[in-house]
């Protein structure tokens, strides 16, 4: 790895690890840099700066990691691709898990999304984004660089070869809320005595359901088009079913407080984990990428980690929600933090965090007590690693003390606009007298 960069940012996460000639990278998610306009719904863009685009463009490879379907982190990959289709040779995305009957609930979700809440306010189109993966929907990756990732597929990127951890494919663990509000929708439209469009409609849904696993897991042009062929009856599908009895109960299903939480915790559930497959003994290319796992995710992938990582990427912004113990009980030389910004209120990082033997590099330190209490990094005191001769202070770091990035040992660098900055979130000289 010849750097790693964590990009600060208003809205979700982007990291870029660049590849040690720097001729490749892989970028993890990406969020908004800036907030941007509102569309006529009211609903606001996730906009990415060009300087982000711009800064990447010099290396000839580029691939890009989507860890799940949410608006903060898709809808910054669409605007990257409608600038530019072909800025990523290629683009890997989660797969739609199946719960013990062999359904895709989060597919069936979008679904049901997608046609009935189409147009309104309350649409998510994160949600419904898996529907138009195989598509040729603008804003979309082609058929040739799409690929799509589940528990147990390998990936080289950046020069590293990384193995999935999660999602877990087959017999997924779906929480019961999420379930049953699914289970409820399903049964708004089985009944014998609803009109003929209510048969249609469950036969297409099963089709589509079906053509999207094969494409995901045997991609090839004869099943894409028949999934696109499948697409090209929603319009119609959803005029159709707008005016049946059971719209408005799927409807009020879908804006249901408890559902939408149970949908967006079970996305985060199952993003993609991954790390780096070892070849030999650890290795600074030790990375483990945790997209916003829950907690109970990190349980199910802890016996697969390794005893330590040189590298680990914090889910959920490092806010306590995700807070896992496996992070407490694997060792780590530095973790990342995609802090929110102070608009999120009383969202703060896990101290948790603080406890670990780790050198921290934070986007946002105004989402951390320790910050707030003191004004210093938590970082002044602790011992890096990196640091060429012996592990020392990090204010002994050539970059921290006012060097060139080129000087920093372990080549991680927080992103702003403003530049690039060092493991010192308090921008202070890195001695205080």
């Amino acid at each position: 790895m010849k750097c790693m960069e964590l990009h600060k940012l208003e809205q979700g996460e982007c990291l870029v690890l660049v590849e040690d000639s720097g001729q490749e990278l892989l970028m993890a998610d990406c969020g908004g840099l800036t907030s941007g306009p509102t569309d006529e719904r009211g609903i606001g863009a996730a906009r990415v700066a060009p300087s982000l685009l711009e800064r990447y463009r010099r290396i000839g490879r580029r691939s890009f990691l989507l860890s799940h379907y949410h608006k903060d982190r898709f809808s910054a990959m669409q605007d990257i691709l409608l600038e530019d289709k072909n800025y990523f040779s290629s683009v890997y995305c989660p797969n739609s898990p199946c719960d013990r009957r062999g359904h895709p609930l989060l597919l069936e979700y979008g679904i049901f999304m997608e046609i009935f809440l189409k147009g309104t306010p309350e649409y998510d189109e994160a949600a419904a984004a898996p529907l138009f993966l195989f598509s040729e929907i603008p804003g979309y990756p082609a058929l040739e660089t799409l690929h799509i990732l589940k528990e147990g597929d390998t990936f080289s990127a950046g020069g590293i070869l990384y193995e999935v951890l999660w999602p877990q494919n087959e017999k997924y663990p779906f929480g019961e809320i999420f379930a049953s509000a699914v289970e409820e929708m399903n049964v708004c439209i089985s009944s014998p005595f609803l009109p003929k469009a209510a048969a249609r409609f469950r036969q297409w849904k099963e089709d589509f359901c079906r053509e999207w696993l094969l494409c995901a897991s045997q991609p090839s042009k004869e099943n894409w088009e028949k999934g696109k062929s499948l697409l090209s009856q929603l319009p119609a599908l959803r005029e159709e079913l707008s005016s049946m009895p059971f719209a408005p109960d799927i409807r009020e299903i879908l804006n249901r407080p408890v559902t939408r939480n149970a949908y967006s915790w079970e996305t985060d559930g199952a993003s993609l984990v991954l790390h780096n497959r070892r070849t030999m003994e650890a290795s600074l290319d030790d990375i483990l990428l945790t997209g916003d796992a829950t907690p109970e995710t990190m349980d199910r992938v802890s016996e697969k980690l390794y005893e330590g990582y040189f590298l680990v990427k914090v889910p959920g912004r490092g806010l306590s929600s995700h807070w896992s113990h496996v992070f407490g009980e694997i060792a780590c030389q530095h973790l990342l933090i995609s802090a929110p910004f102070p608009q999120a209120g009383e969202a703060f990082l896990a101290k948790e965090y603080l406890e670990i033997p780790a050198m921290r590099h934070c986007t946002c330190p105004e989402a951390c007590r320790w910050y707030q209490a003191s004004g210093r990094s938590c970082n002044r005191m602790n011992v890096c690693y990196d640091l060429e001769g012996k592990p020392a202070l990090s204010i002994q770091c050539p970059f921290v003390s006012g060097g060139k990035p080129e000087t920093c040992g372990c080549r991680i660098f927080v992103v702003s606009e403003s530049g690039i900055q060092s493991c010192l979130c308090d921008g202070l000289p890195a001695v205080i007298h």
